[in-house]
This record gives C-alpha cells, sequence and structure tokens, in this order.
C-alpha cells in the first residue's frame, strides 16, 4: 500500500469559528461549503480545489467530501475529512490514474471511523474503497455497483461485479450481501435504481425496470424472501425512502408511496429534492447520515 501523501495546498481558508449545528444541511456555492441552521445560512469554509458530495459522519462530528476531479495521472482528486468542532481539514486519501476512478459517484461513512467512496471505472464497472480516517490507510475495495451499508452497519449490499468485455457484461447483475448472492433478476429485469434500507436493517428496497414497465422490489435480507412486486408508473428513479418500516417513498417522473404490506400505491406530486434556496437561486442539499449508530 503506497504512502498517502497530504499537500500543504489543501490547507483550508476558514471564516468563521463557530460549529455548523450536527445534521444541519450541508451544500455547495462554488468552492465554499455552506450549512443551513434554522432558515439561514452559515459559511463553514473554501476549499481552492472544490467540495463535493459533503456528508456529516453519524455522530455529527465529522464532514466528508471529495475534490473535483481533475485529469492529472498523479492526482485526481482527494478524500477530505474536516472536524466541526475546529473546522480542521486532514487529507484522509489521494487517488491518481493507478486507481482508475473516473468519476466519484457516491461518499459516505461506515461508522464513524471509517469513509468510503463509489468510483466509475468503466461502462461495465465501479469500485468500492474504504478507508481507515485516523490512518489512512485503505481497508477494503471491492468492484460492484450500487454500494449501500445497512443503517446498523453489518451488511453491504451492492450489484454484482460484470467485467467490462466479458461475455458476463451483458448479463443484468445480481444483488450481492456480505460478498454472497442476495437475489437474481428475473429473465428481461435489471436494477433500475439506488438501494435503500429500512431503518431496522431488515429490509432492501429496489426498483427493476424490464418490458413490462418497472417494479417496487422489497427482500428480507436475513431470511433471502422476497415480497411480491409492486408495478409503478414513475420514470427513471431518482431516489428511494423508507417513510417507516411499512412504506416506501419512490421519487422519479411523478412520486409514489407505497404501502409494502398490501402493494398499494399512491400518486403523489413529485417530491422536490432537498432544496435550499436563497433569494432566487437555489442548493442542492446534500443527505445527511446523522445519527449515532
Amino acid at each position: 500500500m503506497r504512502q498517502l501523501i497530504a499537500i500543504a495546498l489543501f490547507c483550508q481558508t476558514v471564516a468563521t469559528a463557530a460549529e455548523p449545528r450536527p445534521c444541519a444541511a450541508l451544500y455547495v456555492k462554488g468552492d465554499q461549503l455552506w450549512a443551513a441552521v434554522d432558515g439561514e445560512a452559515r459559511f463553514l469554509f473554501s476549499d481552492s480545489l472544490g467540495v463535493e458530495k459533503p456528508r456529516w459522519s453519524p455522530d455529527g462530528n465529522r464532514i466528508v467530501y471529495v475534490h473535483r476531479m481533475r485529469p492529472q495521472k498523479d492526482h485526481l482528486t482527494d478524500v477530505m475529512v474536516t472536524d466541526t468542532h475546529d473546522l480542521s481539514t486532514k487529507a484522509v486519501a489521494k487517488l491518481t490514474w493507478e486507481d482508475s476512478v473516473k468519476a466519484v459517484l457516491q461518499v459516505a461513512w461506515r461508522g464513524n471511523d471509517a469513509v468510503w467512496i463509489e468510483g466509475h471505472v468503466n461502462p461495465s464497472t465501479n469500485i468500492y474503497y474504504e478507508w481507515n480516517v485516523a490512518t489512512g490507510e485503505r481497508v477494503r475495495d471491492l468492484p460492484g455497483a450500487r454500494f449501500s451499508w445497512s443503517p446498523d452497519g453489518r451488511h453491504l449490499v451492492y450489484t454484482e461485479h460484470r467485467a467490462h468485455f466479458s461475455p458476463d457484461a451483458g448479463r443484468a447483475a445480481g444483488l450481492m450481501i456480505d460478498d454472497e448472492p442476495l437475489w437474481t433478476p428475473p429473465k428481461g429485469e435489471r436494477i433500475a435504481s439506488p438501494l435503500a434500507w429500512s431503518e431496522d436493517s431488515t429490509s432492501l428496497a429496489f426498483v427493476t425496470a424490464g418490458e413490462d414497465g418497472a417494479k417496487l422490489r422489497v427482500l428480507d435480507t436475513s431470511r433471502r424472501v422476497e415480497r411480491n412486486p409492486v408495478r409503478l408508473e414513475s420514470g427513471p428513479i431518482t431516489r428511494l425512502r423508507w417513510t417507516d418500516k411499512g412504506r416506501v417513498t419512490v421519487d422519479g417522473a411523478a412520486t409514489d408511496l407505497v404501502e409494502v404490506a398490501s402493494g398499494r400505491v399512491t400518486r403523489q406530486p413529485r417530491a422536490a429534492q432537498s432544496v435550499i434556496r436563497e433569494g432566487e437561486t437555489s442548493f442542492i442539499a446534500a443527505d445527511s447520515t446523522c445519527g449515532e449508530r
């Protein structure tokens, strides 16, 4: 494992000593990270190399983000962690061409001591990288896509790897859990949404697409049991959310609220993304992962 290098240029320009409230909505303005607190905008810090995909740690004490990608062979991007008490920032990892990542699709925490990304490699391959925040050591790398940790931190689910140009590349990917097969798509269907865990970490929801339309599927991950799929009319899916143990909200061209037990679908007005508005300008708020686990 090569030594990860923290470069002096990573130092941040901090304009306030006040701590942001844990779990406050984060949003990016240019190269600056801001938070929305009680309806007021609060500047946190700026980074000349960019602030992308910021996420709170579960305990609300730190924020992880990545620099914007740049076309340099020996330095593509960095995984950065900011302490929200004093706004000090450190580089946890540096990615180069050797890491094969063309774009960072997800940034998140695993507990309060590890961070991970999902990077896009080629049309058939994404990759999961995880680092220990304290040491900067890369502790896991795994090919696949749509990676998602259960809220209790015990199970990693993702779609299986299909090697580019291999005979399997054109076959729809199934689901894996903790490196073991979990679910295989029916013929003619493919997974077409993010993977969404229930808050109690017992069920997984996702949407498949096929010739006969979109379907919401829900798996009991411990018993490997699937409920009857529910047909949807939503277009391309942007987000899935469990509103409670028994209901899933599916955001697409419209918003469907699905009662998992009965399969009853309620059509709602299209849900807006989490938006912060400042005058006539709008910013997309980052999803929060706060809540000690």
